[in-house]
């Protein structure tokens, strides 16, 4: 705020200089975090299945001036939460915010849907966030997070 005008733009963003991963980042509520998360001045880390859609919104994130870097992948996967992880380490130095946004719906009920369905949404849903939360914590606390 300048001069005391609460209308004005801050000279420094909210979240410059952090970096963000957003999982789920290709569509809805999860580029629109990755998104803000940029407008703020974060570095964002986005991961989703779709190549094309990841590339889009690192495009729109670069357009408005913001840093962003897209990493294929299913987060069920402990390896794409590993490439996550390195990825924010190797490119903008560390990790300060976890936004594990991945998810998935379809469960119909229990006498309509498979186990295996029942497996995925699971895996997704909450395998996911611990994979990317246990990587990411030595990480954040070795820098004094």
């Amino acid at each position: 705020m300048k001069n005391g005008d609460p209308n004005q733009e801050t000279a420094m963003k909210k979240l410059e200089g952090k970096t963000a991963i957003v999982t789920g980042g290709t569509s809805g509520m999860g580029r629109g975090i990755a998104e803000r998360f940029a407008a703020e001045g974060a570095n964002v880390v986005i991961s989703g299945r779709d190549e094309k859609r990841g590339q889009t919104v690192v495009e729109a994130i670069a357009a408005q001036g913001g840093n962003a870097l897209f990493v294929s992948g299913d987060v069920a996967e402990l390896e794409t939460n590993q490439k996550l992880i390195d990825a924010a380490v190797e490119r903008f130095g560390g990790i300060d915010i976890l936004a594990p946004n991945a998810g998935i719906l379809g469960i119909g009920g229990v006498l309509d849907d498979s186990l295996e369905a029942w497996r995925r949404t699971i895996d997704v849903n909450l395998h996911a966030v611990y994979y990317l939360i246990k990587l990411a914590a030595p990480v954040m606390v070795n820098a004094g997070g």
